[in-house]
């Protein structure tokens, strides 16, 4: 979606590529191609794609996998899920083509690194890299090392993977060169659920939905069929929004609720297990495609899931209109009941406030008032102010809502304590519908507090955005603000204003613990304090006495946190770290203070030494203790000896869908620090502030 504009661009499989997205279309690699003709095609429906004699012979899959890496870190990441797809690579039932763009990096300078878009023809690696060797590929450059699949086509840097023609045009070109009986195409990118995916920070453009339904409604007339799977490798995606408007061109929708890290989904076993599948049955629906992906995912060992991936949900695209009726259903209930009882509007802002929720409550707007639907039903239904004698539709009403999203959910994992009530599909649900400001200081002309929500089908064919409009309420201060004149303005301006101030607060508690962690550094050494980003090493040394208390508290209070969580897996680290950091940070004050006072210089060197080995030896042994744990799990666990039919028996256990509603994992903070500095989105909303 072009963010200079507010209506979206429906994208057509005949729009010219190379006026949109100045594709250079050269060939430069070891296999040239030269244009075919287009092979004739069928109406969705048809059973077969009609091909020329001298084109290729239908395999039973193709896979398409889009991979963006033109946002931020995914420059580093999505040559990681190209690695991944080698695991399977390409054999004489299944088809494996990818798209592949980076974004410039100043690295590559010395690396050597490429950067724009390549298109592959994956071929399958029979020694591909180990997983430690995996996770050094995503943090030591070159990022691309260790693919082996050959370039079929060099695209150049101009491309815009965030013009819904980009896609349009790798679509058509791998329907035409590799056909199938069945299609799955793999999108990953940031995502913002309905607010869009596939960012190119370069270009500053989104693919909204409605131009994303338009490329794979004409994939599906080229294909003759419908798509069989789209999987969204990105966040927020598992949305109400989002399948609605993709159902008319595609069978299988799937996507995780909740944020992403990482390389996210485990494409490597997903591919095998088709690749598996196939060689073995000869056949693979898309439900049993769909239930891979969810079963390599919800056992994923160790806290990999919870770190990467902890949703993801497989939806039968066919059932999502009676999810949307339903919805559309208890909508008008609520309404009516608000209608009848005013002061229920309160109650259902305070439902709506206690729905489980995918990003934290000082997060983004859109993306904090993503919400599950199932949740958000289950609530209603134990609420007696909703499903009293006054409102006897309600009880009926929401139960039908949760069959339908049953029925229409092939399978779901939500993994940890913090998505414990996820049940599979989310849609946007705010308490201050209209009422959000720009996240820029200055308000962009175009600027909607809406988010585009209007555009929706959800919007459109339901009444849920006018319960949320009739519900809606700005803030306390907002309003006092307003009372005395002010416009949204002034008022954008005031709130970024003391938000930063907030911030500021919390950046001087942590310059705080930094300074003291340098002075004490500086008395291991045994010399006196030094300066500090030009703060006098006396002032300095000052600061870290409460720094490091600060430090040492916390420390503590996790050790405490732990004792008492008694869900808590591998809680013996968590006690560790937070000890370990309680007692660095109570060196750091001892060290400061002796540093201070002449009186107890004697303390100083030796607290020193403690603050610094502490800390180091703590980074070291968690991130030896865990990456251990994750590569001695995966390397043990049975489930890397099964048969994806076993794997599909397993899921169909209903003993075991249990497991995906496990307790949290700890995760040292420094591997979380890692982690989610790879993180791949969601899309940052001033992308289309800047519109």
């Amino acid at each position: 979606m072009s963010l200079d504009k507010i209506t979206p661009f429906h994208a057509s499989g005949t729009a010219s590529i190379g006026t949109k997205s100045e594709i250079k279309q050269s060939v430069k690699t070891e296999k040239p191609e030269t244009p075919k003709e287009a092979s004739d095609t069928v109406d969705i429906g048809g059973k077969d794609q009609k091909t020329d004699e001298n084109g290729p012979a239908k395999k039973q899959w193709t896979v398409l996998a889009y991979l963006n890496g033109k946002d931020g870190n995914l420059q580093k990441l999505a040559p990681g899920t190209l690695r991944e797809l080698e695991a399977a690579g390409t054999d004489d039932n299944l088809n494996i083509a990818a798209q592949l763009s980076r974004q410039k990096n100043f690295i590559d300078r010395f690396t050597k690194d490429w950067s724009g878009t390549r298109r592959y023809e994956v071929t399958r690696n029979t020694n591909p890299p180990t997983m430690q060797e995996e996770m050094m590929n995503m943090f030591i450059p070159p990022y691309t090392k260790n693919i082996i699949s050959p370039v079929v086509q060099d695209l150049g840097e101009n491309v815009n993977m965030g013009d819904p023609a980009t896609l349009s045009e790798f679509l058509k070109w791998g329907i035409e060169k590799y056909p199938a009986h069945h299609y799955a195409v793999i999108i990953y990118g940031q995502g913002g659920g309905f607010a869009g995916s596939v960012a190119d920070a370069d270009h500053k453009s989104v693919i909204s939905n409605k131009e994303l339904a338009g490329v794979l409604a004409d994939a599906a007339k080229q294909a003759g069929q419908k798509i069989d799977l789209v999987a969204f490798d990105g966040n927020l995606m598992s949305q109400l929004e989002v399948a609605d408007q993709m159902k008319d061109s595609v069978k299988v929708m799937v996507a995780p609720e909740s944020t992403v890290s990482m390389s996210s989904l485990p494409m490597d076993g997903i591919m095998k297990d088709l690749k598996f599948q196939l060689a073995d049955t000869g056949k693979v629906t898309p439900e049993e495609l769909a239930k891979f992906f969810v079963f390599e995912q919800k056992y994923q060992p160790g806290p990999s899931a919870e770190m990467m991936a902890p949703t993801l949900s497989a939806i039968d695209l066919d059932k999502i209109g009676g999810v949307k009726s339903a919805f559309n259903e208890l909508a008008s209930e609520l309404s009516r009941a608000v209608g009848i009882k005013p002061e229920l509007k309160e109650a259902l802002r305070e439902v709506i406030s206690n729905t489980q929720a995918f990003v934290p409550k000082d997060g983004a707007e859109p993306y904090r008032d993503y919400r599950d639907i199932g949740h958000f039903t289950k609530l209603i239904l134990s609420d007696d102010r909703f499903t009293n004698y006054n409102f006897p539709d309600m009880k009926p009403k929401g139960e039908n809502l949760l069959k339908a999203i049953g029925a229409s959910l092939i399978d779901e994992a939500h993994i940890g304590k913090a998505m414990a009530n996820a049940t599979g599909i989310s849609a946007y649900m705010p308490t201050d519908m209209g009422f959000d400001l720009p996240p820029t200081f200055f308000k962009p002309a175009n600027w909607d507090p809406a988010h585009g929500y209007g555009e929706t089908t959800v919007s459109a064919d339901t009444g849920w955005d006018e319960l949320l409009k009739n519900i809606a309420k700005d803030t306390k201060f907002h309003e006092r603000l307003r009372s005395m004149g002010m416009g949204d303005d002034v008022i954008n301006k005031v709130d970024k204003i003391l938000a930063g101030g907030k911030k500021a607060a919390k950046t001087a508690l942590g310059f705080a613990s930094k300074a003291g962690y340098y002075e004490s550094y500086q008395a291991m050494k045994g010399k006196p304090p030094a300066s500090y980003f030009k703060i006098p090493g006396t002032i300095a040394a000052g600061i870290g006495v409460p720094g490091g208390a600060w430090s040492s508290y916390q420390g503590a209070a996790q050790a405490v946190n732990a004792i008492k969580d008694d869900e808590l897996k591998n809680r013996g680290m968590a006690i560790f770290d937070g000890v370990a950091d309680s007692i660095s940070g109570a060196a750091v004050t001892a060290a400061c203070i002796g540093m201070s006072f002449a009186e107890a210089a004697a303390i100083a060197t030796p607290a020193g030494y403690v603050s610094v080995a502490v800390p180091i030896g703590k980074a070291v042994f968690d991130m030896y203790k865990q990456f251990k744990q994750q590569a001695s799990a995966k390397q043990e666990s049975e489930i890397l000896r099964m048969s994806p039919k076993e794997k599909l028996a397993m899921l169909d256990a209903d003993k075991l869908k249990a497991q995906s509603e496990q307790s949290d994992t700890y995760i040292s903070p420094i591997v979380r620090w890692l982690t989610e500095a790879k993180s791949s989105g969601p899309i940052d909303p001033k992308l289309f502030a800047e519109g």
